[in-house]
């Protein structure tokens, strides 16, 4: 557990212990928790996603100008875009890999630089830019305190662990506390969170048979693939389809011999798949994995869709626009619902 705060004007010994005096628990997401203490600062809660129960750090926050900051993640680029805040962004970890259009013309002419060397974080160019604030990942223990000690306040983000689409964007609330933009934040995720409840709403009312699907990949003789209470699984369930591995509830990946895999999803509808192949992508380019994939009913009669990350801003934008993804799964499932949408991130392969 690690303790970040904003401002150390004052001997701790001789401060009073603040109070609780309100605490937002999120809506949809499971990783924090914002407490507004008596002392005017807010401690921000992050829990530990993969160990339930652990409390993963806490930050004592009194509102401060921020106006230098880095980023690991390129979705923390989208958090951060959506404020209006790139601009305050030194440097983003991956940079060849960033699709957002705003942060690639910061990169481009060299107000965004890389952090990145391979997997690793370049600490050089961290410490060159110093930034107030560095948005982590939640691992890493230790090595962290090395910014500390620098005076970089290190953030342990998790919103990809979230298992609903929404408590992925909700997210936003942290960084609106920490860039002093909490009423931009919240205004924004209530229209995410309105738009994405209205479609499935439509879906709800409309919907009187859903179709099966699956979804997952392939690896060295087994099929791994989400469990029914995943992210995937309630994009599936929202957008109106049955997911075939509803029924089974863990915190990793379900792992199936190919050959139980086969039998589970032959008659199943639709087959969904995240991968990232440059290019126009085919129908064959889907089974290379294993040629009697195109013995599925999915494959057969060409009900595959895909997201393309090499080809759209899955790993970007999209965390903060689930009710854009929610859209494009309901035109694929129930075209009638939004026969004019447009697809932005999944799209079917014919």
């Amino acid at each position: 557990m690690m303790t970040l705060a904003a401002c150390r004007d004052t001997d701790p010994k001789t401060v009073a212990v603040a109070t609780v005096i309100r605490t937002e628990k999120p809506t949809y997401a499971k990783g924090f928790e914002l407490q507004e203490l008596s002392d005017s600062t807010t401690r921000i809660v992050l829990f530990n996603l993969e160990k339930p129960g652990d409390t993963l750090q806490l930050i004592t926050w009194k509102k401060t100008k921020i106006t230098s900051m880095a980023c690991v993640s390129t979705t923390h680029i989208a958090i951060i875009d959506l404020l209006n805040r790139l601009t305050d962004v030194k440097g983003v970890g991956f940079a060849d890999l960033v699709q957002n259009t705003h942060a690639r013309a910061l990169i481009e002419n060299g107000s965004m630089l890389n952090l990145s060397i391979g997997h690793d974080t370049d600490d050089e160019i961290v410490y060159s830019i110093h930034p107030q604030l560095l948005f982590v990942y939640p691992f890493g223990g230790n090595n962290y305190d090395k910014y500390l000690k620098k005076g970089i306040g290190c953030v342990q983000i998790s919103e990809y662990l979230e298992t609903h689409p929404l408590g992925r964007a909700e997210w936003l609330k942290v960084f609106g506390v920490l860039l002093n933009e909490e009423e931009k934040a919240d205004s924004i995720f209530n229209q995410v969170e309105h738009e994405y409840l209205a479609l499935k709403k439509k879906v709800d009312d409309s919907v009187t048979q859903r179709p099966t699907a699956f979804t997952g990949f392939y690896d060295s003789g087994s099929w791994f693939a989400p469990p029914g209470n995943s992210f995937a699984a309630q994009f599936i369930n929202d957008a109106g389809a049955h997911y075939i591995f509803s029924d089974s509830l863990r915190t990793g990946n379900i792992v199936l011999p190919f050959e139980t895999l086969f039998e589970k999803a032959y008659n199943a509808d639709y087959w969904g798949k995240i991968m990232f192949e440059p290019g126009v992508l085919t129908a064959e380019k889907i089974i290379e994995d294993d040629p009697r994939l195109a013995q599925l009913k999915s494959f057969r009669e060409r009900n595959i869709f895909y997201c393309n990350v090499a080809e759209t801003d899955y790993h970007g934008d999209a965390v903060v626009q689930p009710q854009v993804m929610l859209a494009d799964m309901i035109h694929i499932f129930h075209p009638e619902i939004l026969p004019d949408h447009a697809p932005k991130y999944f799209f079917s392969i014919k």
